[in-house]
């Protein structure tokens, strides 16, 4: 797990039919870096500086010196979170009230008139064309046949070509 926190935007993208949700913004990338990162330092939880400040006296954190992430230009300086300390069992950890989260607003807007100028209608022997060059001669030419054979580890060989 990879975990940083900052401004981003989310929601969801794409078309009727193909919709889905995204994340975008800097701190997504470096918290999937940092999630990229766990792997390579055989941890289970790397923690950004800035989030493991907000939380550093109910976890465990071994400090990582600044690390380099695929990608980004800047080090980052990230923990190596290991459980919760014993503080964390005097001041549990709990979510904030729903009314300090922001909410969200969507503004739906008219959409702007278009106008298009009236189509030209061109002649039904211009329609085969696109431009004086253009015929109806083969942009390439057909490639040669192929010959040999062909094998792999699904069946026997076969012979290719005429």
């Amino acid at each position: 797990i990879g975990i940083n926190s900052g401004a981003i935007v989310a929601g969801d993208t794409g078309y009727q039919r193909r919709r889905e949700f995204a994340l975008v913004g800097n701190e997504v990338h470096v918290a999937a870096r940092l999630q990229e990162l766990t792997e390579e330092m055989n941890a289970s939880i790397i923690a950004s500086d800035a989030t493991y400040k907000a939380v550093e006296e109910l976890f465990v954190g071994i400090p990582i010196k600044t690390v380099p992430l695929r990608g980004l230009k800047k080090l980052q300086k990230a923990y190596i979170i290991r459980g919760l300390s014993k503080r964390a069992e005097e001041n549990p950890l709990t979510l904030p009230p729903v009314r300090s989260i922001p909410q969200t607003t969507v503004r739906i807007e008219p959409p702007a008139e278009v106008t298009c100028p009236p189509a030209e209608v061109l002649p039904r022997e211009q329609l085969r064309h696109f431009s004086s060059v253009d015929d109806d001669a083969p942009a390439m030419p057909d490639p040669p046949s192929l010959q040999g054979t062909y094998e792999d580890d699904q069946g026997p060989p076969f012979r290719l070509g005429p």
